[in-house]
């Protein structure tokens, strides 16, 4: 994760989207994260 915030530094989660976890759930991931980038 470190390396990906120095390649990619000014992003946020576009407007209007809420990521969600989907449980249950063997694992805790996002299925996807809209981004806005810049």
């Amino acid at each position: 994760m470190d390396e990906w915030l120095r390649r990619i530094p000014e992003f946020s989660v576009k407007v209007g989207e809420e990521p969600q976890i989907v449980f249950p759930a063997n694992t805790f991931s996002l299925e996807r994260v809209p981004l806005k980038l810049g």
